[in-house]
């Protein structure tokens, strides 16, 4: 997988600053999703993020800039690229990989996907 680009709202007509072709910029609750809400305990939370003190303080945190990732539609639901679809370790690490290198595959694409892999990293590992 490339490199993820930081594709904005003004970027996402232009192909090289936007080589996914999301379509659109969208939210993501972060690190805090907004669904366990009333399963997080304020005081816990409150060791990390000062600013949260009781369950009220919680739910103003959940949908603030603190809380919020800004990706485009592909990096947020798409099930081999998107937060929603892969382990926290795969997602993160995205804009870190080799160029075409990619994380998750389908079943039947398993073994085309990790010979692709093979070669990129032999491509950038092997002496010239």
């Amino acid at each position: 997988m490339a490199k993820r680009a930081r594709v904005r709202k003004s970027t996402l007509k232009d192909p090289h600053e936007n080589p996914f072709k999301a379509s659109a910029i969208e939210t993501h609750h972060y690190p805090i999703e907004r669904s366990l809400l009333n399963a997080c305990d304020p005081k816990k939370l409150h060791i990390t993020f000062p600013q949260i003190k009781d369950h009220q303080t919680l739910e103003e945190f959940i949908d603030s800039e603190d809380n919020i990732m800004v990706l485009c539609d592909i990096h947020h639901r798409h099930p081999h690229y998107g937060i929603h679809h892969l382990l926290a370790q795969d997602f993160f690490i995205q804009p870190y990989l080799y160029s075409g290198y990619q994380v998750v595959a389908e079943m039947e694409e398993q073994e085309k996907i990790m010979a692709a892999n093979e070669r990129v990293i032999k491509r950038h590992t092997t002496k010239s």
